[in-house]
């Protein structure tokens, strides 16, 4: 009888640091919750007519809870974030019918290049009506004026190249890129000779073979572009020529000539007049409903 006793003893021992490890264990990986770990007893035996009874007492208190192991890890951008300063992004709101006058003026005037460089600078909303053909833009653009995309190197005796303007139209699709070459609306796209034939003129014909160095510099670099000056989401840009009026193309023959050139390559090099940007201008004001300048809404 002493035997089982102390046999039973030692059992209600085992039992109880059996408990105690449950309670206390620090490793318990598989868990995800707080669940309660583990109970608090005692054990008293009691012997009677050479059988034995266990009796566990449980203790009222509340046992601790598990905790569970961390398994993640901390949130990490792994991804370089680009940032264009607002004063380069331009939206369509910010139009005004003081720039649609002042553009129709230097038409009728048939303003320099300077002077027109000077005025699209100052305004540069304008070009997200030149992109509104391309079904680009609607949630604005970024202009960069006459960015040095090809610094000149004193090793090397090629210049510069500095684009009159690169210029990004927002979309559902994302970004797309156009380099734009401005040239005078004094001048013109064609000339003729003395037996009629047609040909370029000599300012459109230095502002197709600039942009031609431009997109092909642009295309063979867009990585460096992309990542070192931080332009978002660049690839192959377009081009596009703005020049001179529609005037000029009152010859059937000259018109047909630049709709061929505008077929044969739609948006990757494209010739537009100044007219047709004011165009652009003149059906977004029916659509917007401009203000009349930038300090108070329109009185329309």
């Amino acid at each position: 009888m002493q035997k089982n006793q102390k046999s039973l003893q030692a059992y209600a021992q085992r039992h109880c640091n059996m408990t105690r490890h449950w309670t206390t264990e620090e490793e318990r990986t598989a868990n995800n919750t707080y669940p309660k770990g583990g109970v608090s007893c005692s054990a008293d035996i009691f012997v009677q007519a050479e059988s034995s009874v266990l009796r566990m007492k449980f203790s009222g208190k509340s046992p601790a809870l598990r905790v569970a192991a961390k398994r993640w890890q901390p949130f990490k951008l792994t991804y370089k974030m680009t940032f264009i300063p607002n004063d380069f992004r331009h939206v369509k709101t910010d139009a005004t019918k003081v720039q649609l006058r002042e553009l129709k003026r230097l038409i009728d005037e048939k303003a320099s290049e300077t002077e027109v460089h000077r005025f699209i600078d100052s305004n540069r909303e304008l070009f997200l009506f030149a992109l509104h053909g391309y079904k680009t833009g609607h949630h604005g653009s970024i202009v960069l004026s006459k960015q040095n995309i090809r610094p000149h190197l004193k090793t090397d005796s090629s210049k510069g190249l500095i684009p009159d303007f690169l210029v990004a139209g927002d979309s559902s699709n994302g970004y797309e890129w156009w380099v734009i070459e401005l040239k005078g609306i004094d001048e013109l796209v064609f000339t003729k000779d003395k037996d009629s034939h047609a040909y370029f003129s000599s300012t459109m014909n230095k502002g197709i073979f600039q942009l031609l160095e431009y997109i092909d510099f642009c295309s063979e670099n867009q990585t460096y572009l992309r990542d070192t000056l931080q332009l978002p989401n660049f690839r192959e840009p377009n081009g596009l020529i703005i020049i001179g009026t529609k005037d000029e193309f009152d010859d059937r023959r000259l018109q047909k000539l630049k709709a061929s050139w505008n077929r044969l390559l739609p948006k990757r090099l494209e010739i537009r007049t100044y007219n047709w940007l004011l165009q652009q201008f003149e059906e977004n004001d029916a659509a917007f409903n401009f203000r009349q300048d930038k300090s108070r809404p329109s009185e329309y």
